[in-house]
């Protein structure tokens, strides 16, 4: 399909849009964008008017470009070409305001039309060319005027003061139709031989009639300005219109319908002014769709459906989520609204209606109980868990035995039968066979033809019950679990045919019972239910069964196995739909509920297309480049659609084939398969993929083989074919493969000659360097143990330096510091200011002093105490930190949060106290101006690992700072106080529990984290 724009030509096949635009950089294109008219001709080539003259485009290249004239007819490509016509050599061409040409296409001459001009008010420009039927001669529409046009000469056969529009030859032949700026059809019987009459219809007043076009039922539509379309019905002279509702889904894009076109697969194609396409097609929705409108208060109030129920009347009860109960007279169209805002109700939501055969419907609610309602009357009472036999107020199904008994499974409750004549009940208690407690998420019941009462749940799988002869209960329960069982405990639906087979559908798919085996067989038929929820069953009057999924609707043939899939796209509510939402009425009709409204549906109308789209190659690509003809690859001389045989390089081991089905409805569900003949012997069923690749191919001849199905899945013969040859390289011909075989055996063998001399040298190389390697090896062998002994007596040095700094400092430390005081006390107040600074830097150096010795004897320590293995509970540790420091905490109103999930680790108790404590008072330390500070202490496990986070909102660290944080006497804040060794010594703690200690700030101002991590090996087992 093509189509113009004011911006270029598409190209569409159902799939795929390519643009033809107007020549740019060169690029080969249209003299212009704007498209005005294309015809095509009778060499399958698209002539195309535009703007700024006359295009062509070539099918064998799939190219546009501009129309080859004569020098004597090149001012046409200046021209605003406005109507085109072709038959056999001879192409007509209608001008805007410059009259009529007829170019024949084999000469190239060209002649100007003439065309009697009795009116000034009648221009001469074209705005259609037709063939008159069974003549030689051709009808020619100018902007007030009709001719008829023989070879050379035209006559004027009508003429009018309406400015003429569009215009169109019915498909018989004998009724010219113009459309007129004023919004007339003007209608002209082709009969009369001069002098035409036209019979007046108005269509919109005032408003410019754009395009027309005609149906297969010979209704004449009419593309208006500003007022959409408008069909005219020449057997009853009525008009109906189709006009922009943004209250309906499917409803024209726009009103302004620029351009028409029926289809032969009977669909109207509408142009609408900036607004794309919209396509009218009476058969394009297999279902009928209800669903609430929230305008109209007699319609459905509520798309989410549960239930239905038929009267004898015909007419339907339909149970709601949200809306209650709605009650559809099929005659008028109209619903009653049953819910807490209508009627008084009792209830919004609808799980379950069943007639109890005494003049009263049985209404089942989500949370308020079983609703009896007098049909006569409309009037209903209520049966709660607080008024009645029932232990929930949620009732899902309902189903009636042959002694006239109403089974009532609840949820989160039991299962109970209640006789409505004697108002007797009983309570059937159900066991889990896996010993999970009683079933009571019970949501579906049926009675079967033979008394047996099927019950489904949602987490304990069915049960079949049966009463035996001396009124007790027979109760076997199915679950999943083996081949002969359900798919899944989790019951949607039950559904007895009319050969009594029970089916069950479950969250995991569809299962059928034997009941001469007693046991129950999944079906999964073209691997389309295995895993998928079965919602809804039934049979239809064919034996087709109907079986509804959350993505779909099947129709499936138990019979011959053949399955079909319907989608939204077909029409129906929503590709999801409800538990048991489904009903079949008393003619045959099939509904189903979703969440947005529900389908309707006779089956036998469900008819499959067997249509055959046209199938073509669209694309061919070699390592994913597009090939086009005559481009570097030198592999195309025509468009790979117009190409029947390949012939390929071994090169081009990378080659996709792209394909298409040409069909404009439902283009998705079209199903592709290929095969590669001489490389595979079946076909690649591909779904809707439609493209094909192989890497690699060996060099020889192929046939590729493609076809598709149509949009309702039947398989069609329309299978196309190409061939393709891929050619060897040289040096896989037979008189270089023996040439190379001769040189080959003659290398091989000196190469075998030199190898083995070469492996003897190499041998006694060998055996020198491992002498020599060996004695430079027991070298450093002793070099090693000399200088582990030297490190040894060091680390020895260091411990003894360390301890007599420590003992020979800090007595005379001590010393000076109480010195310093003894003189601040005599001199009391006589101390002068400078005085009294001199004294505090004095006894301030000197405790700055002490604290250095003290950490790095602490340091030293590290390396020579051995740590203790013993069950450390992080949690108190950090309780025990924080007690220590509860007076700083509570000066700046710190709060320190722990998890409760801490863990117990082995290790030293003393050391992690000694991790959290430096840990925590930074934290304290640098937490700066926060108004509500905090410290987070969490855990959690990896696959592998144990992480401790302390985190704080603080004064935070720059990227320079946590560079250089566990660097030994680093201090990045010169107002508080510390040696710098602290977090130096923490991670030599953590370190020596074979842990880990990384921070992390987002920056100044935005707080810090402190990660302690430890392998699993040093979790704590009690």
């Amino acid at each position: 399909m093509w189509i113009g724009t004011t911006n270029g030509i598409y190209k569409y096949d159902g799939g795929n849009f390519k643009l033809f635009d107007a020549t740019i950089d060169g690029k080969v294109g249209l003299t212009d964008g704007y498209i005005k008219c294309f015809i095509e001709d009778d060499k399958q080539n698209l002539i195309i008017g535009t703007l700024f003259g006359l295009n062509i485009y070539d099918r064998k290249l799939d190219v546009v470009k501009p129309y080859t004239f004569k020098e004597t007819a090149q001012f046409l490509q200046s021209k605003y070409i406005n109507a085109l016509f072709q038959k056999e050599e001879q192409l007509w061409i209608g001008t805007f305001r410059n009259g009529l040409y007829r170019l024949n296409t084999e000469t190239g001459n060209i002649t100007k039309i003439t065309l009697p001009n009795p009116k000034k008010s009648v221009d001469v420009g074209i705005y259609g060319i037709h063939e008159h039927q069974n003549s030689n001669k051709y009808i020619v529409v100018a902007s007030g005027a009709v001719y008829s046009v023989n070879k050379d000469k035209g006559d004027l056969v009508f003429e009018t003061n309406e400015y003429i529009q569009k215009s169109f030859l019915t498909p018989d032949g004998n009724t010219l139709v113009l459309g007129t700026r004023s919004g007339k059809l003007l209608l002209l019987d082709l009969h009369a031989n001069r002098n035409l009459n036209a019979k007046e219809v108005a269509i919109t007043p005032n408003h410019t009639i754009l395009s027309l076009a005609t149906d297969r039922y010979g209704n004449i539509w009419c593309g208006t300005e500003n007022k959409g379309v408008v069909i005219y019905h020449p057997k009853t002279g009525t008009t109906s219109r189709y006009i922009n509702d943004l209250t309906k889904p499917y409803a024209l894009q726009g009103n302004s319908i620029w351009s028409l076109y029926y289809t032969k697969d009977n669909t109207m194609w509408l142009g609408i002014f900036k607004n794309g396409l919209s396509v009218y097609d009476s058969n394009y929705f297999k279902f009928e769709h209800v669903k609430a409108n929230p305008f109209k208060q007699d319609l459905l109030n509520n798309n989410k459906i549960n239930c239905f129920y038929e009267d004898q009347t015909g007419n339907v009860y339909i149970g709601t989520d949200g809306g209650g109960l709605n009650y559809w007279d099929r005659q008028t169209n109209t619903y009653t609204h049953y819910n807490l805002d209508n009627n008084n109700f009792y209830t919004n939501v609808v799980l379950s209606i069943l007639p109890d055969g005494h003049g009263n419907l049985l209404i089942g609610s989500w949370a308020n109980g079983l609703g009896i309602f007098n049909l006569e009357t409309k009037k209903f009472r209520v049966l709660t868990k607080e008024n009645s036999f029932l232990d929930s107020n949620h009732i899902f199904d309902m189903t009636k035995d042959k002694k006239g008994r109403i089974w009532i499974p609840t949820f989160y409750g039991g299962l109970h039968w209640y006789n409505p004549v004697t108002n007797a009940s009983g309570t059937i208690p159900l066991k889990s066979n896996k010993g999970i407690g009683d079933a009571n998420s019970i949501s579906r019941v049926l009675t079967a033809t033979d008394g047996t009462i099927w019950v489904g749940t949602q987490n304990t799988g069915l049960y079949k019950i049966i009463e035996a002869e001396d009124g007790n209960w027979i109760i076997k329960q199915f679950q999943k679990g083996g081949d002969n069982s359900l798919t899944n405990d989790f019951i949607n639906s039950i559904y007895q045919d009319r050969d009594s087979t029970i089916w069950v559908g479950t969250e995991s798919g569809l299962n059928t019972y034997n009941a001469k085996d007693d046991i129950f067989t999944p079906i999964n038929i073209e691997n389309t239910l295995k895993g998928s929820p079965v919602r809804a069953i039934i049979q239809d009057a064919d034996g087709y069964f109907w079986l509804s999924t959350d993505k779909e609707l099947l129709q499936y043939n138990n019979t011959t196995k053949e399955i079909f899939r319907y989608t939204i796209t077909d029409g129906l509510q929503a590709n999801e739909f409800n538990r048991s939402a489904v009903y079949k009425t008393s003619n045959g009709q099939l509904l189903f509920g979703g969440s947005d409204g529900f389908n309707l549906f006779f089956p036998s109308e469900i008819k499959k297309s067997t249509k055959q789209p046209p199938l073509y190659i669209s694309k061919l690509k070699i390592f994913n480049q597009l090939v086009t003809p005559n481009d570097d690859f030198a592999v195309l001389e025509k468009d790979i659609s117009q190409t029947d045989s390949l012939k390929l390089s071994y090169k081009h081991n990378v080659i996709d084939f792209e394909f298409n089905a040409i069909t404009y409805k439902n283009a998705a569900k079209v199903k592709y398969a290929y095969y590669l003949e001489g490389f595979e012997n079946e076909w690649n069923y591909v779904e809707n993929r439609n493209t094909a690749t192989y890497t690699n191919l060996n060099p020889g001849t192929y046939t590729l083989h493609i076809k598709s199905s149509n949009a309702d899945g039947i398989w069609v013969e329309n299978a196309v074919s190409v061939f393709i040859k891929i050619t060897p390289p040289f040096w896989e011909t037979w008189w270089f493969r023996i040439s190379i075989t001769l040189v080959l055996i003659g290398l091989a063998y000196a190469f075998y000659l030199q190898r083995t001399r070469r492996i003897k040298a190499y041998q006694r190389r060998l055996k020198k360097e491992i002498k020599a390697r060996t004695f430079e090896l027991e070298q450093q062998q002793h070099k090693l143990i000399e200088t582990a002994n030297q490190l040894s007596e060091r680390n020895e040095e260091i411990k003894r330096f360390t301890y007599a700094l420590s003992h020979d400092l800090k007595s005379p430390l001590g010393n000076i510091t109480l010195l310093t005081r003894f003189i601040a006390d005599d001199l009391g107040d006589k101390k002068s200011k400078d005085t009294e600074k001199y004294l505090e830097f004095i006894d301030e150096a000197c405790t700055t002093l002490q604290t250095l010795i003290a950490d790095i004897t602490e340091i030293a320590k590290l390396g020579h105490i051995k740590n203790k293995n013993e069950a450390v509970d992080t949690r108190q540790i950090a309780q025990k930190a924080i007690a220590m420091m509860v007076s700083r905490v509570q000066e700046q109103d710190v709060k320190i949060l722990i998890a409760e999930n801490m863990p117990v680790l082995v290790g030293d108790a003393n050391r992690f106290f000694q991790v959290f404590e430096n840990l925590l008072d930074n934290a304290v330390k640098y937490m700066g101006d926060q108004k509500n500070p905090s410290i987070t202490i969490e855990s959690h496990t990896t696959v592998d690992e144990i992480k401790i986070t302390i985190t704080d909102n603080g004064s935070g660290m720059d990227k320079n700072a946590l560079n250089k944080l566990f660097t030994p006497f680093e201090r990045f804040n010169s107002s508080t106080k510390g040696t710098g060794l602290g977090l130096f010594m923490t991670k030599k703690v953590v370190e020596s529990h074979e842990g880990t200690l990384t921070a992390s700030s987002a920056g100044k101002g935005k707080g810090s984290t402190f990660e302690l991590s430890f392998p699993l090996s040093r979790l704590h087992c009690a």
